[in-house]
């Protein structure tokens, strides 16, 4: 199923960052996950800001898969290296990201897609 895959490769890409980064790993990933990966082509970008849509639209089966995911996700990073989180810290990161993520996708001017890009990485250091 296409939410397994998209979710799991972001939880890989996260447990990577906190195996690679220890304490460090959390900014480390915002700038990866608001940086580099935003030069990368729709097909291999975090599918997380392009699922979303798409699955609110879905059949229960595919919402609970989403559901499942996500909830993987905020547990690996709420228990991840360095200073804890709370959930709702955690659900407001990945919200923040994925937002971003989607918003800076959509727009053509490289000026607001920076602006964009920039406010949510200090929003995400941030909490």
């Amino acid at each position: 199923m296409a939410v397994d895959d998209g979710l799991g490769f972001l939880l890989n890409g996260i447990e990577d960052f906190q195996a690679r980064h220890g304490a460090d790993w959390r900014d480390k990933f915002v700038d990866f996950y608001l940086g580099d990966r935003m030069a990368t082509g729709l097909d291999e970008a975090c599918a997380l800001p392009t699922l979303t849509a798409d699955v609110a639209r879905a059949d229960d089966e595919t919402r609970h898969a989403y559901a499942e995911g996500l909830t993987e996700i905020v547990d690996k990073i709420a228990n991840g290296p360095g200073q804890r989180m709370s959930r709702d810290q955690v659900w407001a990161l990945v919200a923040v990201l994925s937002g971003a993520a989607g918003m800076a996708r959509a727009v053509t001017d490289p000026t607001l897609r920076e602006e964009v890009l920039a406010a949510a990485a200090q929003a995400a250091k941030a909490i």
